[in-house]
């Protein structure tokens, strides 16, 4: 039920291939929850980074298991957004965004999402090199984050909208529907995968793009009735995203078109499915 791996697969053949084998790699961490799955995927400077439970596992370009970091400020991880150097990982159980330097190979800044004195929700800025231990609040559920050259969109399991924060500031809510995750900047706007919906969207100023699973415009590739979106949504080239599904397989989706390009099965397992993603070129 929990066989967790990381797999390659070619988008042009749809062939797939297990790269790691997670038991093997954090075998010790209780594998029979979900909470300690590999559940965040990043590349950046030629290295594989994947997110689960409280660590940041690093790998080679070979798929070969370096060394992990941990922080009292990752607990439960989610989602990896990368800004340059840096990796943005959802850090579920602390309501909070912790920041990786992939340069400096360090845990640096953290974001904690909290409720102040009058209820509303407030962000607090920490110095992890400076500060060991953060406030236990209330759970928000935190599913996503997108990183802006001002600050952070953010989607939560609690939130009836996605907030937006603004030099460490809650500045507004953006109207996107509630069960929203994996959320990237894409064109113009921002893509988001919503798995209650079973729907891939873009939202920009005057202009709204949806695909929905499992049928598509004629001519394009049908999908199985079973085929949901579930989770893991990245750029591919432009224009385009890929996108995860349960039972785990990748679609390939021209959003200008709503229109799905392609689709490659990897598991007709009806539980499996994509946690998450990230695109690379070889």
């Amino acid at each position: 039920q929990w066989q967790f791996a990381v797999q390659k697969v070619d988008m042009g053949s749809g062939s797939s291939q297990s790269v790691v084998d997670w038991t093997t790699i954090d075998g010790e961490a209780g594998l029979g929850a979900i909470d300690n799955a590999p559940h965040g995927i990043a590349l950046a400077n030629k290295q594989l980074y994947v997110a689960a439970g409280s660590n940041l596992h690093v790998f080679d370009e070979h798929f070969k298991h370096k060394k992990f970091y941990s922080s009292p400020f990752l607990i439960n991880a989610r989602e990896i957004t990368q800004a340059g150097r840096h990796l943005y990982i959802v850090s579920r159980g602390a309501n909070a965004i912790v920041r990786f330097d992939s340069k400096k190979k360090a845990f640096d800044k953290a974001w904690q999402l909290y409720s102040d004195d009058s209820g509303k929700l407030a962000i607090r800025e920490y110095d992890i090199v400076k500060e060991t231990t953060l406030a236990v609040g209330e759970s928000f559920g935190l599913r996503s984050v997108a990183v802006t050259e001002t600050g952070f969109i953010m989607a939560a399991d609690s939130f009836l909208n996605v907030i937006k924060v603004v030099n460490n500031q809650v500045d507004s809510g953006e109207q996107l529907p509630r069960g929203t995750s994996a959320l990237l900047e894409f064109n113009k706007g921002v893509a988001f995968l919503n798995e209650g919906m079973g729907q891939v969207a873009y939202m920009a100023d005057y202009d709204y793009r949806a695909i929905n699973q499992p049928s598509g415009p004629a001519g394009v590739v049908a999908l199985e009735s079973s085929q949901r979106f579930s989770s893991g949504l990245a750029k591919y080239f432009k224009g385009t995203l890929v996108a995860g599904s349960s039972p785990a397989a990748l679609s390939l989706l021209d959003m200008k078109n709503q229109s799905v390009v392609a689709h490659h099965a990897l598991s007709a397992t009806e539980s499996s499915q994509v946690l998450a993603l990230a695109v690379y070129k070889e």
